[in-house]
């Protein structure tokens, strides 16, 4: 049995960039995950898109011991985009799955999205992530379309929306 650990949540900072490019490595395959230089940006609330007024980057931490010190488990990175949320990308560091954390960002970002009066949040999910799929599925999102070969990797993406 596991003993239990104490989570935190906060808005990433730029010290945090290393932390979140390496779950994001461990997260996608090569071709479609976030350069550093990208993650850098984004921290920074810089997007790629002009259209995007708002970034946030949420991330779930806790400290094993007193005397460990914190550890990054997973982050969120909402945008709003001509009034709409987007769930730019949602990474669980594979050690820490299946325990809720995904279900807690997704919650914590769709809060964010509330407080910058979006009415709807927008996302795309791999469509082999099928466990992804679920989860999203389960907090509301209900599908729109399917995308041929968004990601890099030629997967396809499946966009989904919820309203808020």
């Amino acid at each position: 049995m596991e003993a239990p650990f104490k989570l935190a949540m906060r808005e990433a900072t730029e010290a945090d960039v290393p932390t979140l490019t390496a779950i994001d490595a461990l997260c996608f395959p090569p071709e479609d995950r976030y350069a550093r230089g990208l993650m850098e940006d984004i921290v920074r609330g810089k997007f790629a898109v002009d259209t995007v007024d708002r970034v946030s980057t949420i991330m779930v931490t806790t400290q094993l011991g007193a005397r460990e010190p914190e550890r990054a488990l997973g982050f969120i990175t909402m945008a709003r985009d001509k009034g709409t949320g987007l769930v730019v990308t949602l990474d669980i560091h594979p050690q820490w799955r299946r325990r809720g954390l995904g279900r807690l960002l997704l919650r914590a970002g769709e809060a964010k999205l509330r407080e910058w009066g979006v009415p709807r949040g927008m996302l795309t999910v791999g469509s082999r992530n099928t466990i992804a799929q679920r989860l999203y599925e389960k907090e509301g999102y209900v599908f729109m379309e399917r995308i041929p070969h968004y990601y890099e990797s030629g997967d396809d993406a499946l966009a989904l929306v919820k309203l808020l």
